[in-house]
C-alpha cells in the first residue's frame, strides 16, 4: 500500500491491518506444511520393501509388455497389455512434477509439486531407492517455501507497523507538549496566587523595616521613596519575612525587577563582598 492511503487510514485501522496480516501470515505457512505434508504422507506409504516388490514385477513383466506393445496394432492383446500394466504398477512409486497446468503426458496419478521446490527434494523424489527423504531435507524445504511465499506478508506488516510506530511517537510528543504547557499554566497561575498571598502577607511588614541605611546593592541613599525589595525573588518562592525584605533605593528596585541576587550582581557588576556584609549587618539572608 503506498505511502499516502496508509496515512488516510486510522491508528485503529492499521493496528487491525497488522492483526490481519499476520493472520493471513499463519495461514500460508500452515498451507504450506500441509501441501508438503500431503507428499511426505505419499512418500511415508511407499517403502523400501514395496520399491523391490516394484522392481521384481517389472523385471517379471516388462519383457512382455514391451513384446506385446511392438506387435502390430491389429494383433495386439488389449486386455493383455492392460493387465501386464496393473502388474508393474501395483507396486510403481508415485510420480512427481512441478507443473502449474495439467499434462496428457503426466499419468494420472502425478502428485504436483510446488514451484520452489529444491532441487534435493527433487532428486531424492526421482530415486525411491534412496527413500525415506531425510527429515532436515524436509525442513530445508517448508523453511525455503515459507520464505518465498510469506515476504509480501512480512513486507505489508513492516510497513504497517513502520506507519502505527510513526503515529506513537507523534502522539507521545503531542501529548508531552500539552502536558508541558498544562503543568507550565498551572505553574504561572500558583505563582501568581503564592506572590498576591506573600506581597499581602509583607504589607504589615513594610512599615517595621528599618530605613536608617544605605541602599544595601549600591551603597547610595535610599531615597525619598524607597522600596521594600525581596531579597529572594517571590516569584522563585521567597517569602515575606523579616530575613528576606530590605529596602532599596528606586534605582536598584527598578534594575533588580524579578532577578534573585545573584542574577543582580552579575548583571551590572556589583561589589559582592560589600553587599553580602551590608546585608549581613542587617540580619538578612541571601
Amino acid at each position: 500500500m503506498r505511502t499516502r492511503s496508509l496515512r488516510s487510514l486510522s491508528l485503529n485501522k492499521l493496528r487491525s491491518e497488522i492483526i490481519q496480516n499476520n493472520t493471513w501470515k499463519e495461514r500460508e505457512i500452515s498451507t504450506i506444511k500441509k501441501e508438503f505434508g500431503e507428499i511426505r504422507q505419499k512418500v511415508d506409504s511407499y517403502n523400501q520393501n514395496k520399491y523391490k516388490l516394484y522392481l521384481q514385477a517389472k523385471e517379471s513383466y516388462g519383457k512382455d509388455l514391451e513384446r506385446e506393445l511392438n506387435r502390430w496394432w491389429f494383433l495386439q492383446n488389449k486386455q493383455l497389455i492392460h493387465d501386464l500394466q496393473s502388474k508393474i504398477e501395483e507396486y510403481a512409486p508415485p510420480v512427481f512434477h512441478i507443473s502449474s497446468s495439467y499434462s496428457f503426458l503426466n499419468p494420472p496419478r502425478a502428485l504436483e509439486l510446488p514451484s520452489e521446490t529444491i532441487p534435493e527434494l527433487i532428486s531424492l523424489l526421482n530415486d525411491p531407492s534412496k527413500w525415506p527423504i531425510p527429515e532436515s531435507v524436509w525442513n530445508k524445504q517448508i523453511e525455503r517455501s515459507v520464505e518465498s511465499r510469506i515476504d509480501r506478508y512480512i513486507e505489508r506488516i513492516a510497513t504497517l507497523e513502520r506507519e502505527v510506530a510513526r503515529r506513537e511517537e507523534a502522539k507521545a510528543r503531542k501529548a508531552a507538549k500539552d502536558a508541558k504547557l498544562v503543568y507550565a499554566a498551572e505553574r504561572k497561575a500558583r505563582m501568581k496566587n503564592l506572590s498576591k498571598d506573600i506581597r499581602s502577607e509583607g504589607s504589615g511588614l513594610r512599615r517595621l523595616l528599618p530605613q536608617n541605611h544605605p541602599c544595601p546593592y549600591c551603597g547610595g541613599p535610599l531615597g525619598p521613596s524607597p522600596h521594600a525589595d525581596h531579597i529572594y525573588p517571590v516569584h522563585k518562592g521567597g517569602r515575606s519575612t523579616f530575613a528576606n525584605m530590605v529596602y532599596i533605593c528606586n534605582d536598584c528596585n527598578s534594575k533588580k525587577g524579578k532577578m534573585t541576587l545573584q542574577q543582580f550582581i552579575k548583571k551590572f557588576k556589583l561589589n559582592r563582598e560589600q553587599i553580602e556584609k551590608t546585608l549581613l549587618d542587617l540580619n538578612k539572608e541571601f
